[in-house]
């Protein structure tokens, strides 16, 4: 997307689209992964919303798996190709007054190597478990999901 495409859409689509949640409230499924190697895992920023660290992912698209929606999002998002993925849980979210289930997963990678969509992640970095304590409540339900699952 080009700089005046992207202005745009923050300027007027994204009001409309939030308007249109509040009044429909629709449903939505969503897709998060704790990405592991070496004992710590990969966060990121998102370079719109809240801007804190959270786990790649995103929505799920119509005729989607999750599976395939987590696939889809890690390497738009990091660049990276996951292969063997584990779930771990979901847990239903009402931000952006919508009623979203959220998948979560778990899957390592061999080495550390990531690369950013610039347009769509503003920063990714590894991270050792016991480093989290600002995470944001959707967030820490990952972590949490994670945790119990190890």
């Amino acid at each position: 997307m080009e700089d005046s495409t992207i202005k745009i859409y923050y300027k007027v689509l994204k009001p409309v689209k939030k308007l249109y949640r509040f009044i429909f409230r629709p449903k939505t499924k969503g897709v998060k992964c704790v990405i592991e190697c070496n004992g710590e895992i990969l966060l990121i920023k998102n370079t719109y919303g809240h801007k804190s660290w959270t786990f790649p992912g995103g929505g799920v698209k119509k005729n989607e798996t999750p599976e395939e929606a987590l696939k889809r999002e890690t390497k738009e998002e990091v660049g990276i190709k996951l292969n063997n993925i584990d779930f771990i849980g979901s847990f239903m979210a009402n931000s952006q007054f919508k009623r979203d289930t959220v998948y979560c997963f778990t899957a390592s990678v061999p080495n550390k190597h990531f690369k950013i969509d610039p347009i769509e992640i503003s920063e990714a970095r590894w991270f050792v478990v016991s480093e989290l304590s600002q995470l944001k409540p959707n967030a820490n339900r990952v972590l949490e999901l994670y945790k119990s699952h190890r």
